[in-house]
């Protein structure tokens, strides 16, 4: 995997062009301008044909603002699905505010046409979504 984005202490977004497999870890969800800034850019890897997208925010602290979670429902999602993204994995955060916010996140995503899933470890994410995305290819 190549880092593509990264801001100190706050995400690290790394990109597998050979499998399409986008891999973001937060560490911290608010209090700064990063977030649209780095979503935006996976939602033009995601029309360069990135399919699936790794949500690693097991050790992320704050949460993402309404205005914010509106923008993923409005713009980001419907870009997702559009452009032929495949699959979400969410690695839950450990504090529990966080997680709630996770889950509202994902909660928004299930209308939408590509899998979403939550996952408590960061163990087997690589894998499982190599293993769907082989699945859709059949």
């Amino acid at each position: 995997m190549e880092i593509v984005y990264q801001k100190e202490n706050i995400v690290k977004t790394e990109y597998d062009d050979k499998e399409k497999i986008i891999l973001v870890t937060w560490w911290s969800l608010s209090g700064h301008p990063y977030l649209k800034e780095c979503v935006s850019m996976h939602v033009d890897l995601v029309k360069s044909g990135a399919k699936a997208l790794i949500i690693d925010v097991s050790n992320a602290k704050g949460v993402v603002s309404q205005e914010e979670q509106a923008w993923f429902a409005d713009w980001v999602f419907p870009e997702y699905d559009k452009n032929g993204l495949e699959l979400i994995i969410t690695i839950l955060p450990q504090s529990s505010l966080t997680e709630m916010a996770a889950k509202k996140w994902n909660q928004t995503a299930s209308s939408f046409s590509f899998q979403s899933f939550e996952t408590q470890s960061i163990q087997n994410e690589l894998e499982l979504a190599r293993k769907k995305l082989r699945i859709s290819e059949l």
